[in-house]
């Protein structure tokens, strides 16, 4: 329900449009089907919830912002696994066999060329 980026208004969405779909958002129906219909937290809880998640969010940003910059050199580290655990195949690898069919006479394939 918002734009492309943190800059992003979204003016050029028409009103009706959003608004059409701010109604069938799916996070907000399936908060209220948990609130209202099936009572999993009351208003109160549900809004403590999201004020303690937003708090933690806040603070792992701070901390991430105030963290010194990592060197470029270490870019590409842990983005590739070098050994640290075996990954196993789920299902038995691919059998090949060796052909056994004779290839097609130089006559045969002639008229393709």
């Amino acid at each position: 329900m918002k734009g492309h980026a943190i800059h992003d208004a979204a003016e050029y969405v028409p009103k009706p449009l959003f608004e059409y779909w701010r109604k069938r958002d799916p996070i907000a129906r399936f908060e209220n089907y948990l609130v209202s219909v099936k009572k999993w937290l009351t208003r109160e809880e549900n809004e403590k919830l999201i004020a303690d998640v937003d708090r933690q969010l806040e603070e792992d940003r701070d901390y991430a912002v105030a963290s010194p910059m990592p060197s470029p050199e270490s870019a590409a580290g842990g983005v590739y696994c070098d050994g640290c655990h075996e990954v196993k195949p789920k299902y038995g690898m691919a059998k090949t066999t060796e052909r056994t069919h004779a290839r097609p006479k130089p006559e045969s394939v002639a008229h393709i060329k």
